[in-house]
């Protein structure tokens, strides 16, 4: 089955080099077929060698295949390129130009080419003519599986064949896996940890806003999260902190605060939560938020006890919250916050 071209691998390979060496492959294949059609004839002794013969040369041709193709794929695998991003100027700049291209192209097949290069004209040639003894070898080797018959020139022809098989199909392979490699592998690689790597980097400068948030900073944070979420306006983590920011800006003034912006908050930490609903801390802010503006008992309670029940330790933080400060005195609030009784 011929290797898939995605439409990007079609536009680099111009002269469509990927699909000519599937298709000098498939001839191959076919020059098999050829080579043991000479041993079909009546009876079903010829036709079990001429299935034998067929069957052999196409293994021994998948194998060489597959052993020049792992080398190709060895020799062109992509090095990782290590170019950490800084998280503090990209914050600062406001802008959304995380790098994600970690990977840079491999010369590992020019740094062998000049090894073999200089091996060669400091040892000689002296040691090539071990390389004759081993193919004769392994073409004998091999022979037998492609005979159909035991005369000299038969044998003789299989052991060729057999060379022929090996070293043809060893080097339509190298290249398959070199120049697949290139097209597919590679940008698939860079694609994968291009998304590894600014998730990464993402969460960091969530990391740092929340930090600053705590610090008693907004402005900075703002600008951290808008970086985020302009990269990825799905960021769990950037819609739950943008939403804190804009509650503590809707407060600076004092409670109730600025409800435009409040409903802004509770927008972004509803987003929050609809990425993340295994978490209570979306729903907590989001029960905080609609009791600020007095949305309505009953759906605060709602959310809250969602939240509690996905993360108890909120059941605290609730009791003392002073954005709850309406529902103080509700007994289902009390019972919802109450301390749970001891195990013991």
């Amino acid at each position: 089955m011929p290797l898939p071209i995605t439409r990007m691998a079609s536009a680099i390979d111009t002269y469509k080099m990927l699909f000519r060496l599937q298709v000098v492959a498939s001839l191959g294949c076919a020059f098999i077929l050829l080579y043991s059609f000479q041993f079909f004839g009546s009876g079903s002794l010829y036709v079990g060698s001429a299935l034998r013969i067929a069957s052999v040369g196409i293994l021994i041709a998948g194998a060489s295949l597959f052993l020049g193709f792992v080398l190709g794929f060895i020799f062109c695998v992509p090095r990782i390129a290590k170019h950490p991003i800084d998280t503090r100027a990209l914050a600062s700049s406001g802008k959304a130009d995380i790098d994600s291209n970690p990977v840079e192209s491999n010369t590992n097949l020019v740094e062998i080419s000049d090894w073999l290069t200089k091996m060669l004209v400091g040892v000689g040639l002296v040691e090539l003519y071990k390389i004759a003894p081993l193919l004769k070898r392994l073409a004998q080797f091999l022979a037998p599986g492609l005979s159909g018959c035991d005369s000299p020139a038969c044998v003789g022809s299989s052991e060729s064949f057999a060379i022929g098989l090996v070293v043809f199909f060893f080097g339509v392979g190298f290249l398959i896996g070199y120049i697949w490699t290139s097209l597919h592998y590679f940008p698939a690689l860079r694609n994968l940890l291009g998304r590894e790597k600014r998730e990464e980097e993402l969460w960091q400068l969530t990391t740092a806003a929340r930090t600053l948030l705590k610090e008693g900073r907004i402005d900075e944070p703002l600008r951290i999260v808008d970086v985020v979420l302009q990269i990825k306006p799905s960021h769990s983590e950037a819609l739950f902190e943008k939403g804190r920011i804009l509650k503590r800006l809707a407060q600076v003034s004092g409670k109730p605060g600025d409800k435009t912006l409040l409903y802004e908050a509770l927008d972004y930490a509803l987003k929050a939560a609809a990425q993340t609903p295994n978490r209570g801390g979306p729903l907590y802010n989001i029960a905080c938020y609609q009791a600020l503006l007095g949305l309505g008992r009953d759906e605060v309670l709602k959310n809250l006890k969602q939240a509690i029940q996905l993360n108890p330790k909120l059941r605290e933080d609730a009791r003392g919250d002073d954005d709850f400060v309406s529902l103080k005195e509700d007994p289902e609030f009390k019972e919802l916050t109450k301390e749970p009784p001891s195990a013991s």
